[in-house]
């Protein structure tokens, strides 16, 4: 016989290719979960506005953040639904890391 819900017991079993994996259907996740999508499409819509900011600011400026006006708009137009300030972030580290090879090549 399966029973609908796990027992006690079964959240313990560490050989269950799901245990502790269980998460009952409440009325409070159900809340949680229709509010966090709009705060989350809210929080896209922002970090994008964000984006669009750092178009506007002079390549001197994106200079001294570490990034060119090309990494920003490569940035804006992935559509992985990731944050585009991780690219952002991502490419001035790489930038900053060949930056240190060619001086330490040099050294």
């Amino acid at each position: 016989m399966t029973l609908a819900f796990p027992t006690p017991s079964e959240y313990r079993n560490p050989n269950r290719a799901n245990a502790g994996t269980f998460e009952p259907l409440t009325l409070a996740h159900t809340l949680h979960v229709l509010t966090a999508l709009p705060l989350k499409l809210w929080k896209h819509y922002q970090d994008r506005r964000a984006m669009v900011e750092l178009t506007r600011l002079e390549d001197r400026m994106l200079d001294d953040i570490g990034i060119t006006r090309d990494d920003v708009f490569s940035a804006l137009s992935a559509g992985d639904g990731k944050d585009p300030s991780w690219h952002l972030r991502i490419r001035a580290s790489e930038r900053r890391c060949a930056e240190m090879e060619k001086r330490r090549q040099r050294a």
